[in-house]
Formats: C-alpha cells, sequence, structure tokens
C-alpha cells in the first residue's frame, strides 16, 4: 500500500473524489483507494492495478496547485516586476506560449508538456517502490525540470511582453503623427493578395518613384527610421482621409497594424470588391 499525504485535507477528499469518478467512468472498483478516518490527511492507494488514473489525476492536481503560483512568484521575485497588473499581462501571455497560442518563438517545439513532466517524476517514485511520501516534499524535491521549463516560458513571456510595449508605443507614435497631419489626399486603394499594390483614387497604380518620396516624407514626418518602404512608410507619407484595404486575410498582422495606426481611416474589403470596383470605374470611361 502507498501513502500519499497531504497537508490540507480538503484536498486530499477532491483528489480522492476525482479518482473514484474516473473509476465510475471506466467501470472501475473505486475500492483501491480510501481516506482513513484516523488521519483525512493521507490518501491510501491499495492496488498498482489502476496506477495510470492515480498518476493522472494526481498530477493534474499538482499541476492546479502550484503552476500560476510558481508563474506569478518567478515573475516578481526572480525578474522583480511589482506591478500586479503587469505581473497578470505577463501570466497570460506565459499560458499563451504554454497552450501554443503563439507561434514562432525558437525553443518552445521541443518544450514537453508540464503534466506530462510531472507523469514522469511520479511513475519514478512509484517504481521506486516509495511506499510513503508527502505531495510537499514530491513538489520540493522531484519537479526540478518542471520548475526550469516554467522558468523558460517566463523569460519567453517576458521577452513578448516588452515586444509589445515597444509596438504599442511605436503604433501611439505613429498614429499621433498621422492625426496632425493635414493631407489633401481623399482616399487611397491599397490591395494585399500576397503583394502589396497602391492606387490613387481612381485606381492609377502609384510608381515605384512617388511611392518612395511618399516614404521618405514619413521619415521626416515620423522621425522612425523602423518603417517598411512597400506599405508602412508611403501610406503614412500619402496620409488619406480613407484607406480602402482588399485582402481575404482580415486577421492578417498588416490588417492590425494598419487598422492601429489609422483606425476608423481604414475600411477593409475582399479582393473581389477591387475587381468590381475596377469594373465599374472602367466601363464608366467608355
Amino acid at each position: 500500500m502507498i501513502e500519499l499525504i497531504f497537508t490540507d485535507q480538503e484536498e486530499c477528499y477532491q483528489v480522492r473524489k476525482k479518482i473514484c469518478n474516473q473509476a465510475s467512468l471506466k467501470q472501475m472498483n473505486p475500492s483501491f483507494v480510501e481516506v482513513l478516518h484516523t488521519d483525512p490527511h493521507i490518501l491510501h492507494i491499495k492496488s498498482f492495478e489502476h496506477m495510470n488514473v492515480i498518476i493522472d489525476i494526481v498530477a493534474g492536481y499538482i499541476q492546479d496547485k502550484v503552476e500560476e503560483d510558481h508563474l506569478l512568484y518567478l515573475i516578481e521575485n526572480v525578474f522583480f516586476f511589482k506591478d500586479k497588473e503587469e505581473q497578470q499581462e505577463i501570466l497570460v501571455i506565459a499560458k499563451s506560449i504554454m497552450n501554443g497560442e503563439i507561434e514562432d518563438i525558437p525553443g518552445t517545439s521541443s518544450m514537453v508538456p508540464g503534466e506530462q513532466l510531472i507523469k514522469k517524476e511520479l511513475s519514478k517514485l512509484f517504481l521506486e517502490n516509495r511506499r510513503k511520501f508527502t505531495i510537499d516534499s514530491f513538489i520540493q524535491f522531484r519537479l526540478k525540470d518542471y520548475f526550469q521549463q516554467l522558468l523558460m516560458y517566463v523569460e519567453w513571456a517576458i521577452d513578448e511582453y516588452k515586444m509589445e510595449l515597444e509596438y504599442q508605443s511605436f503604433i501611439d507614435h505613429l498614429r499621433t503623427c498621422v492625426s496632425t497631419y493635414q493631407t489633401k489626399v481623399n482616399a487611397i486603394h491599397v490591395t494585399f493578395d500576397g503583394e502589396i499594390r497602391i492606387y490613387d483614387e481612381v485606381l492609377n497604380p502609384f510608381s515605384s518613384e512617388k511611392l518612395e518620396k511618399m516614404y521618405e516624407k514619413a521619415l521626416v514626418m515620423t522621425e522612425e527610421l523602423d518603417l517598411d518602404r512597400i506599405l508602412l512608410g508611403p501610406l503614412l507619407g500619402i496620409s488619406p482621409k480613407m484607406i480602402y484595404f482588399y485582402s481575404n486575410e482580415a486577421d492578417h498582422a498588416i490588417v492590425h497594424t494598419i487598422q492601429n495606426i489609422f483606425e476608423e481611416r481604414l475600411i477593409h474589403q475582399p479582393l473581389s470588391s477591387f475587381a468590381a470596383l475596377k469594373q465599374r470605374i472602367n466601363s464608366s470611361k467608355t
């Protein structure tokens, strides 16, 4: 028999309850675990027959118990972010990285799910034939790899957080420049189908010389050197009253960036709308 010793008797009860629920779902006899009345802090495992069920549930319990608190501990005490709002923002980013919601971060593809690391250590402990151990001591002494991995997630999250702050400051500055610039251009049209093309109000394409001139104008206007020559620089140099942006990817990063800068000046439409508009204009000329 193995004894799992919990600090909190309510937590012990909840883990046993989850095990019994799983036993019921899998049509197993739950009598292989029990909480003795003499000590409600101890979960007694009487059989190894269904050890995978025990390991899954105890690992999930441990992850729920320590993960978020440890992430916040690292954010505050290792990286010294004391502001509670900042801590929560970094925490959200860290969880997004862990869940695979933020891509293109080198190194994340080789990470092992946290619960899997905990299960591995629990399995090793049971194979060592340990008959009694406390959950707290297991957390403290057996989860080095797991906690090291959490540290890496926090480092990545902080990098992402700092880049987001820089990006937002960059966007705010460009938005201010656009709002204070007096433009005479009523509208331009932009198509994006993998390539960017910029047209004037009657759908004549801008020449490369004109776009370069607008890009140079934007450098002076914004005092920013990190402007691309293809889209953002020319758009800022022109700063039209309206931008009609045609693409079939409404969630593309390009669309979001232009939307954040030009706000209500941007109207996004599918590429088919541009083709229809071009046909109407050509028809009116004949």
